[in-house]
Parts: C-alpha cells; sequence; structure tokens
C-alpha cells in the first residue's frame, strides 16, 4: 500500500532526526505490525520499552508480534509484565490466558480470563475462552454459563454455539 510506505518513510525520517520521540516510534511499530513486518515492528517497540519501560501498550503489541512469530514464551514473559504494570489490562489477560491453554494450564489460563472479565464485563470472546477451559475441566454448569454469557453478549459468535452444543 502506497499510504503506508510513505507514512512508513516519514516516521523513518522523524526518527533519524528525533531516534527517542516516544509517539513516532509507537506509530511506526503499530504501522509495521498492520504491514505484517514483525521483524521491524519488533526492533521499534524494544526501542520504546526501553525509553519507556511502563508503557504497557509497548509490551502488549510486542507480544502480539512475538505471537505472530510463534514465540509463545516471549510475548507470554511481555503479557506478564504487562498485567504487572496494569493489572486491570483486561485484553493482555485474555491473551496470556490464551497462551496458558495451549501450555495446558487451564487453572493457570482460566483466572487470566477471569481478570479479563473482572476489568471489561463486555469482553464475549474471554467468557467463551472460560467457558472451554471449564469445559475441558468437567466443570458442565459453569461452562455452560460462560458460554452463554458470550452468547448473550456476542448472539453471532460460532464458538460459544458450538461449545454449547457439546
Amino acid at each position: 500500500d502506497d499510504q503506508a510506505d510513505l507514512a512508513i518513510t516519514l516516521y523513518q525520517e522523524i526518527l533519524a532526526k528525533h531516534p527517542d520521540h516516544l509517539a513516532t516510534l509507537y506509530n511506526l511499530a503499530t504501522l509495521l505490525g498492520e504491514q505484517h513486518q514483525y521483524g521491524k515492528a519488533k526492533q521499534y517497540y524494544e526501542t520504546l520499552i526501553r525509553l519507556e519501560p511502563d508503557f504497557v501498550r509497548g509490551h502488549y503489541n510486542l507480544a502480539v508480534c512475538y505471537l505472530q512469530e510463534k514465540n509463545p514464551q516471549k510475548a507470554q514473559a511481555l503479557l506478564e509484565e504487562a498485567t504487572r504494570l496494569v493489572p486491570e489490562y483486561a485484553q493482555a489477560h485474555h491473551m496470556l490466558g490464551g497462551i496458558l491453554v495451549k501450555q495446558g494450564a487451564l487453572e493457570a489460563a482460566a483466572e487470566h480470563f477471569e481478570q479479563a472479565i473482572a476489568h471489561e464485563s463486555e469482553l464475549a470472546q474471554a467468557y467463551c475462552h472460560l467457558g472451554m477451559v471449564r469445559l475441558q475441566q468437567g466443570h458442565m454448569d459453569l461452562a455452560q454459563e460462560h458460554l452463554e454469557n458470550a452468547l448473550t453478549l456476542e448472539p453471532a459468535q460460532a464458538e460459544g454455539h458450538y461449545h454449547l452444543g457439546l
């Protein structure tokens, strides 16, 4: 896309003159991530985090890059840091729960899905994923409750319908 390429060039020119400009680092990293240039995006997010260690969105977005590159261990560490910095960061809890499910750590995953819901009660995917974990654990009543909550929030959610039908 020509506009994205132009924006990338402009951001790089700004950073050549002002390498510590946080907003430019963030915008460039985000744009590169949207363009599926995760390796390049990671470099800018890492610089951003080095300059501003408490910038939680940088940790989260860098974790997304690592997940796209099939590196869940690095992503997990970044998401743990993000939830340490901002305990109410629902999306970070949700994504961390997903990583833990894949590791088989179901109860730890459930705790993160519950944290996500506690901080963002409209997060249908977190209810759905919590329901799937409870289903795997054999807690059918809890699973049904969470899956129904997901479908109440997002009635067209196929994943929730599928698991409720099991």
